[in-house]
Parts: structure tokens; C-alpha cells; sequence
């Protein structure tokens, strides 16, 4: 019989069952909520909570699914960023080595494929441009010129 722990566990998961079965049955969901809570506490700066959040995802999905399923890539890393904020740089490496490992193993797995990518920040438009209308060239762009045309044309009228 699998016995299962209260919803809302401190890990985000429910349950400690093994193996496939009625505790498998809605696993990819918890699964997913619980690596998305992980790295939003993660990102507000509570490592504790994010730690024990992923490592109880990550305990429940290596149960059902074993522990070379490539879906761990992802929260592996989510881990291994949270463990280098809170100093485990040696366990941070490690981590890091696993999610590679996953990520060769799984090539073809759409999860190893988004773990491998590291997010790269938009590059940033120059604020005249952004703030100039649409078709506009920025301040300066013109010489001036535009800008003294514009300025005649409202003296003449």
C-alpha cells in the first residue's frame, strides 16, 4: 500500500510511494509545480526553501522515474545554482556534472535540450530608440538635421 503525506508537503510534493502505481499517477504535475516553486524561491532569495523544495522533487521523480531520467536535468541545475548562492561550490560542480551528464545521455529529450540552454539576457535597445515613435530615427541620429527642419516649419506657421 502506498501512503501518502500530507498536500502541500514542506518538499512540494505528496506522498513517498515507489515505483509506478496510483502514486505515479499525477507525479509529472507535482513534479513540475514543485521544480517551478523551487526556482521562484530561488529567485527571491530564500535558498533554504528552494533547496528543500528541489530535493524533495527531485527524491520523489528519481523514485518513480530513476535517477538517469533527463526530466531531472532541470531542476538538477535549478539545485546546483542554489547550492554555489549558498557556498557548496564543491556540491554545486557535482550537481553541474550530472546535469551535463543527463543532458548527453538525453540529447534527444526535450528536457536535457532546455537544460543545456543558458539563459542569455535580451540585449538592451538604447533608450532614445526605444523611446522614439515607430519609424522614427533616435536623437542624433540625423545630425540634427530632422530635428531643425521640424523646428522651421513650426516657426513659419
Amino acid at each position: 500500500m502506498v501512503t501518502g503525506g500530507p498536500v502541500g508537503a514542506t518538499d512540494g510534493t505528496r506522498g513517498t510511494g515507489r515505483g509506478p502505481g496510483p502514486r505515479a499517477e499525477g507525479e509529472p504535475v507535482r513534479f513540475a509545480a514543485a521544480v517551478m516553486r523551487g526556482t521562484a524561491l530561488a529567485e527571491l532569495g530564500d535558498y533554504a526553501g528552494a533547496e528543500a523544495v528541489l530535493r524533495g522533487a527531485i527524491r520523489v521523480h528519481e523514485a518513480v522515474h530513476g535517477p538517469d531520467d533527463p526530466r531531472l536535468a532541470l531542476p538538477l541545475r535549478a539545485l546546483a545554482a542554489t547550492r554555489a548562492a549558498r557556498g557548496g561550490l564543491a556540491e554545486a560542480e557535482r550537481l553541474s556534472l550530472r546535469v551535463l551528464a543527463l543532458v548527453q545521455d538525453g540529447a534527444g529529450h526535450p528536457a536535457a535540450r532546455g537544460a543545456a540552454a543558458v539563459p542569455r539576457p535580451a540585449p538592451a535597445a538604447p533608450a532614445a530608440a526605444a523611446a522614439a515613435p515607430h519609424g522614427t530615427p533616435p536623437a542624433g541620429a540625423d545630425g540634427g538635421a530632422r530635428r531643425q527642419e521640424q523646428e522651421g516649419r513650426s516657426e513659419q506657421s
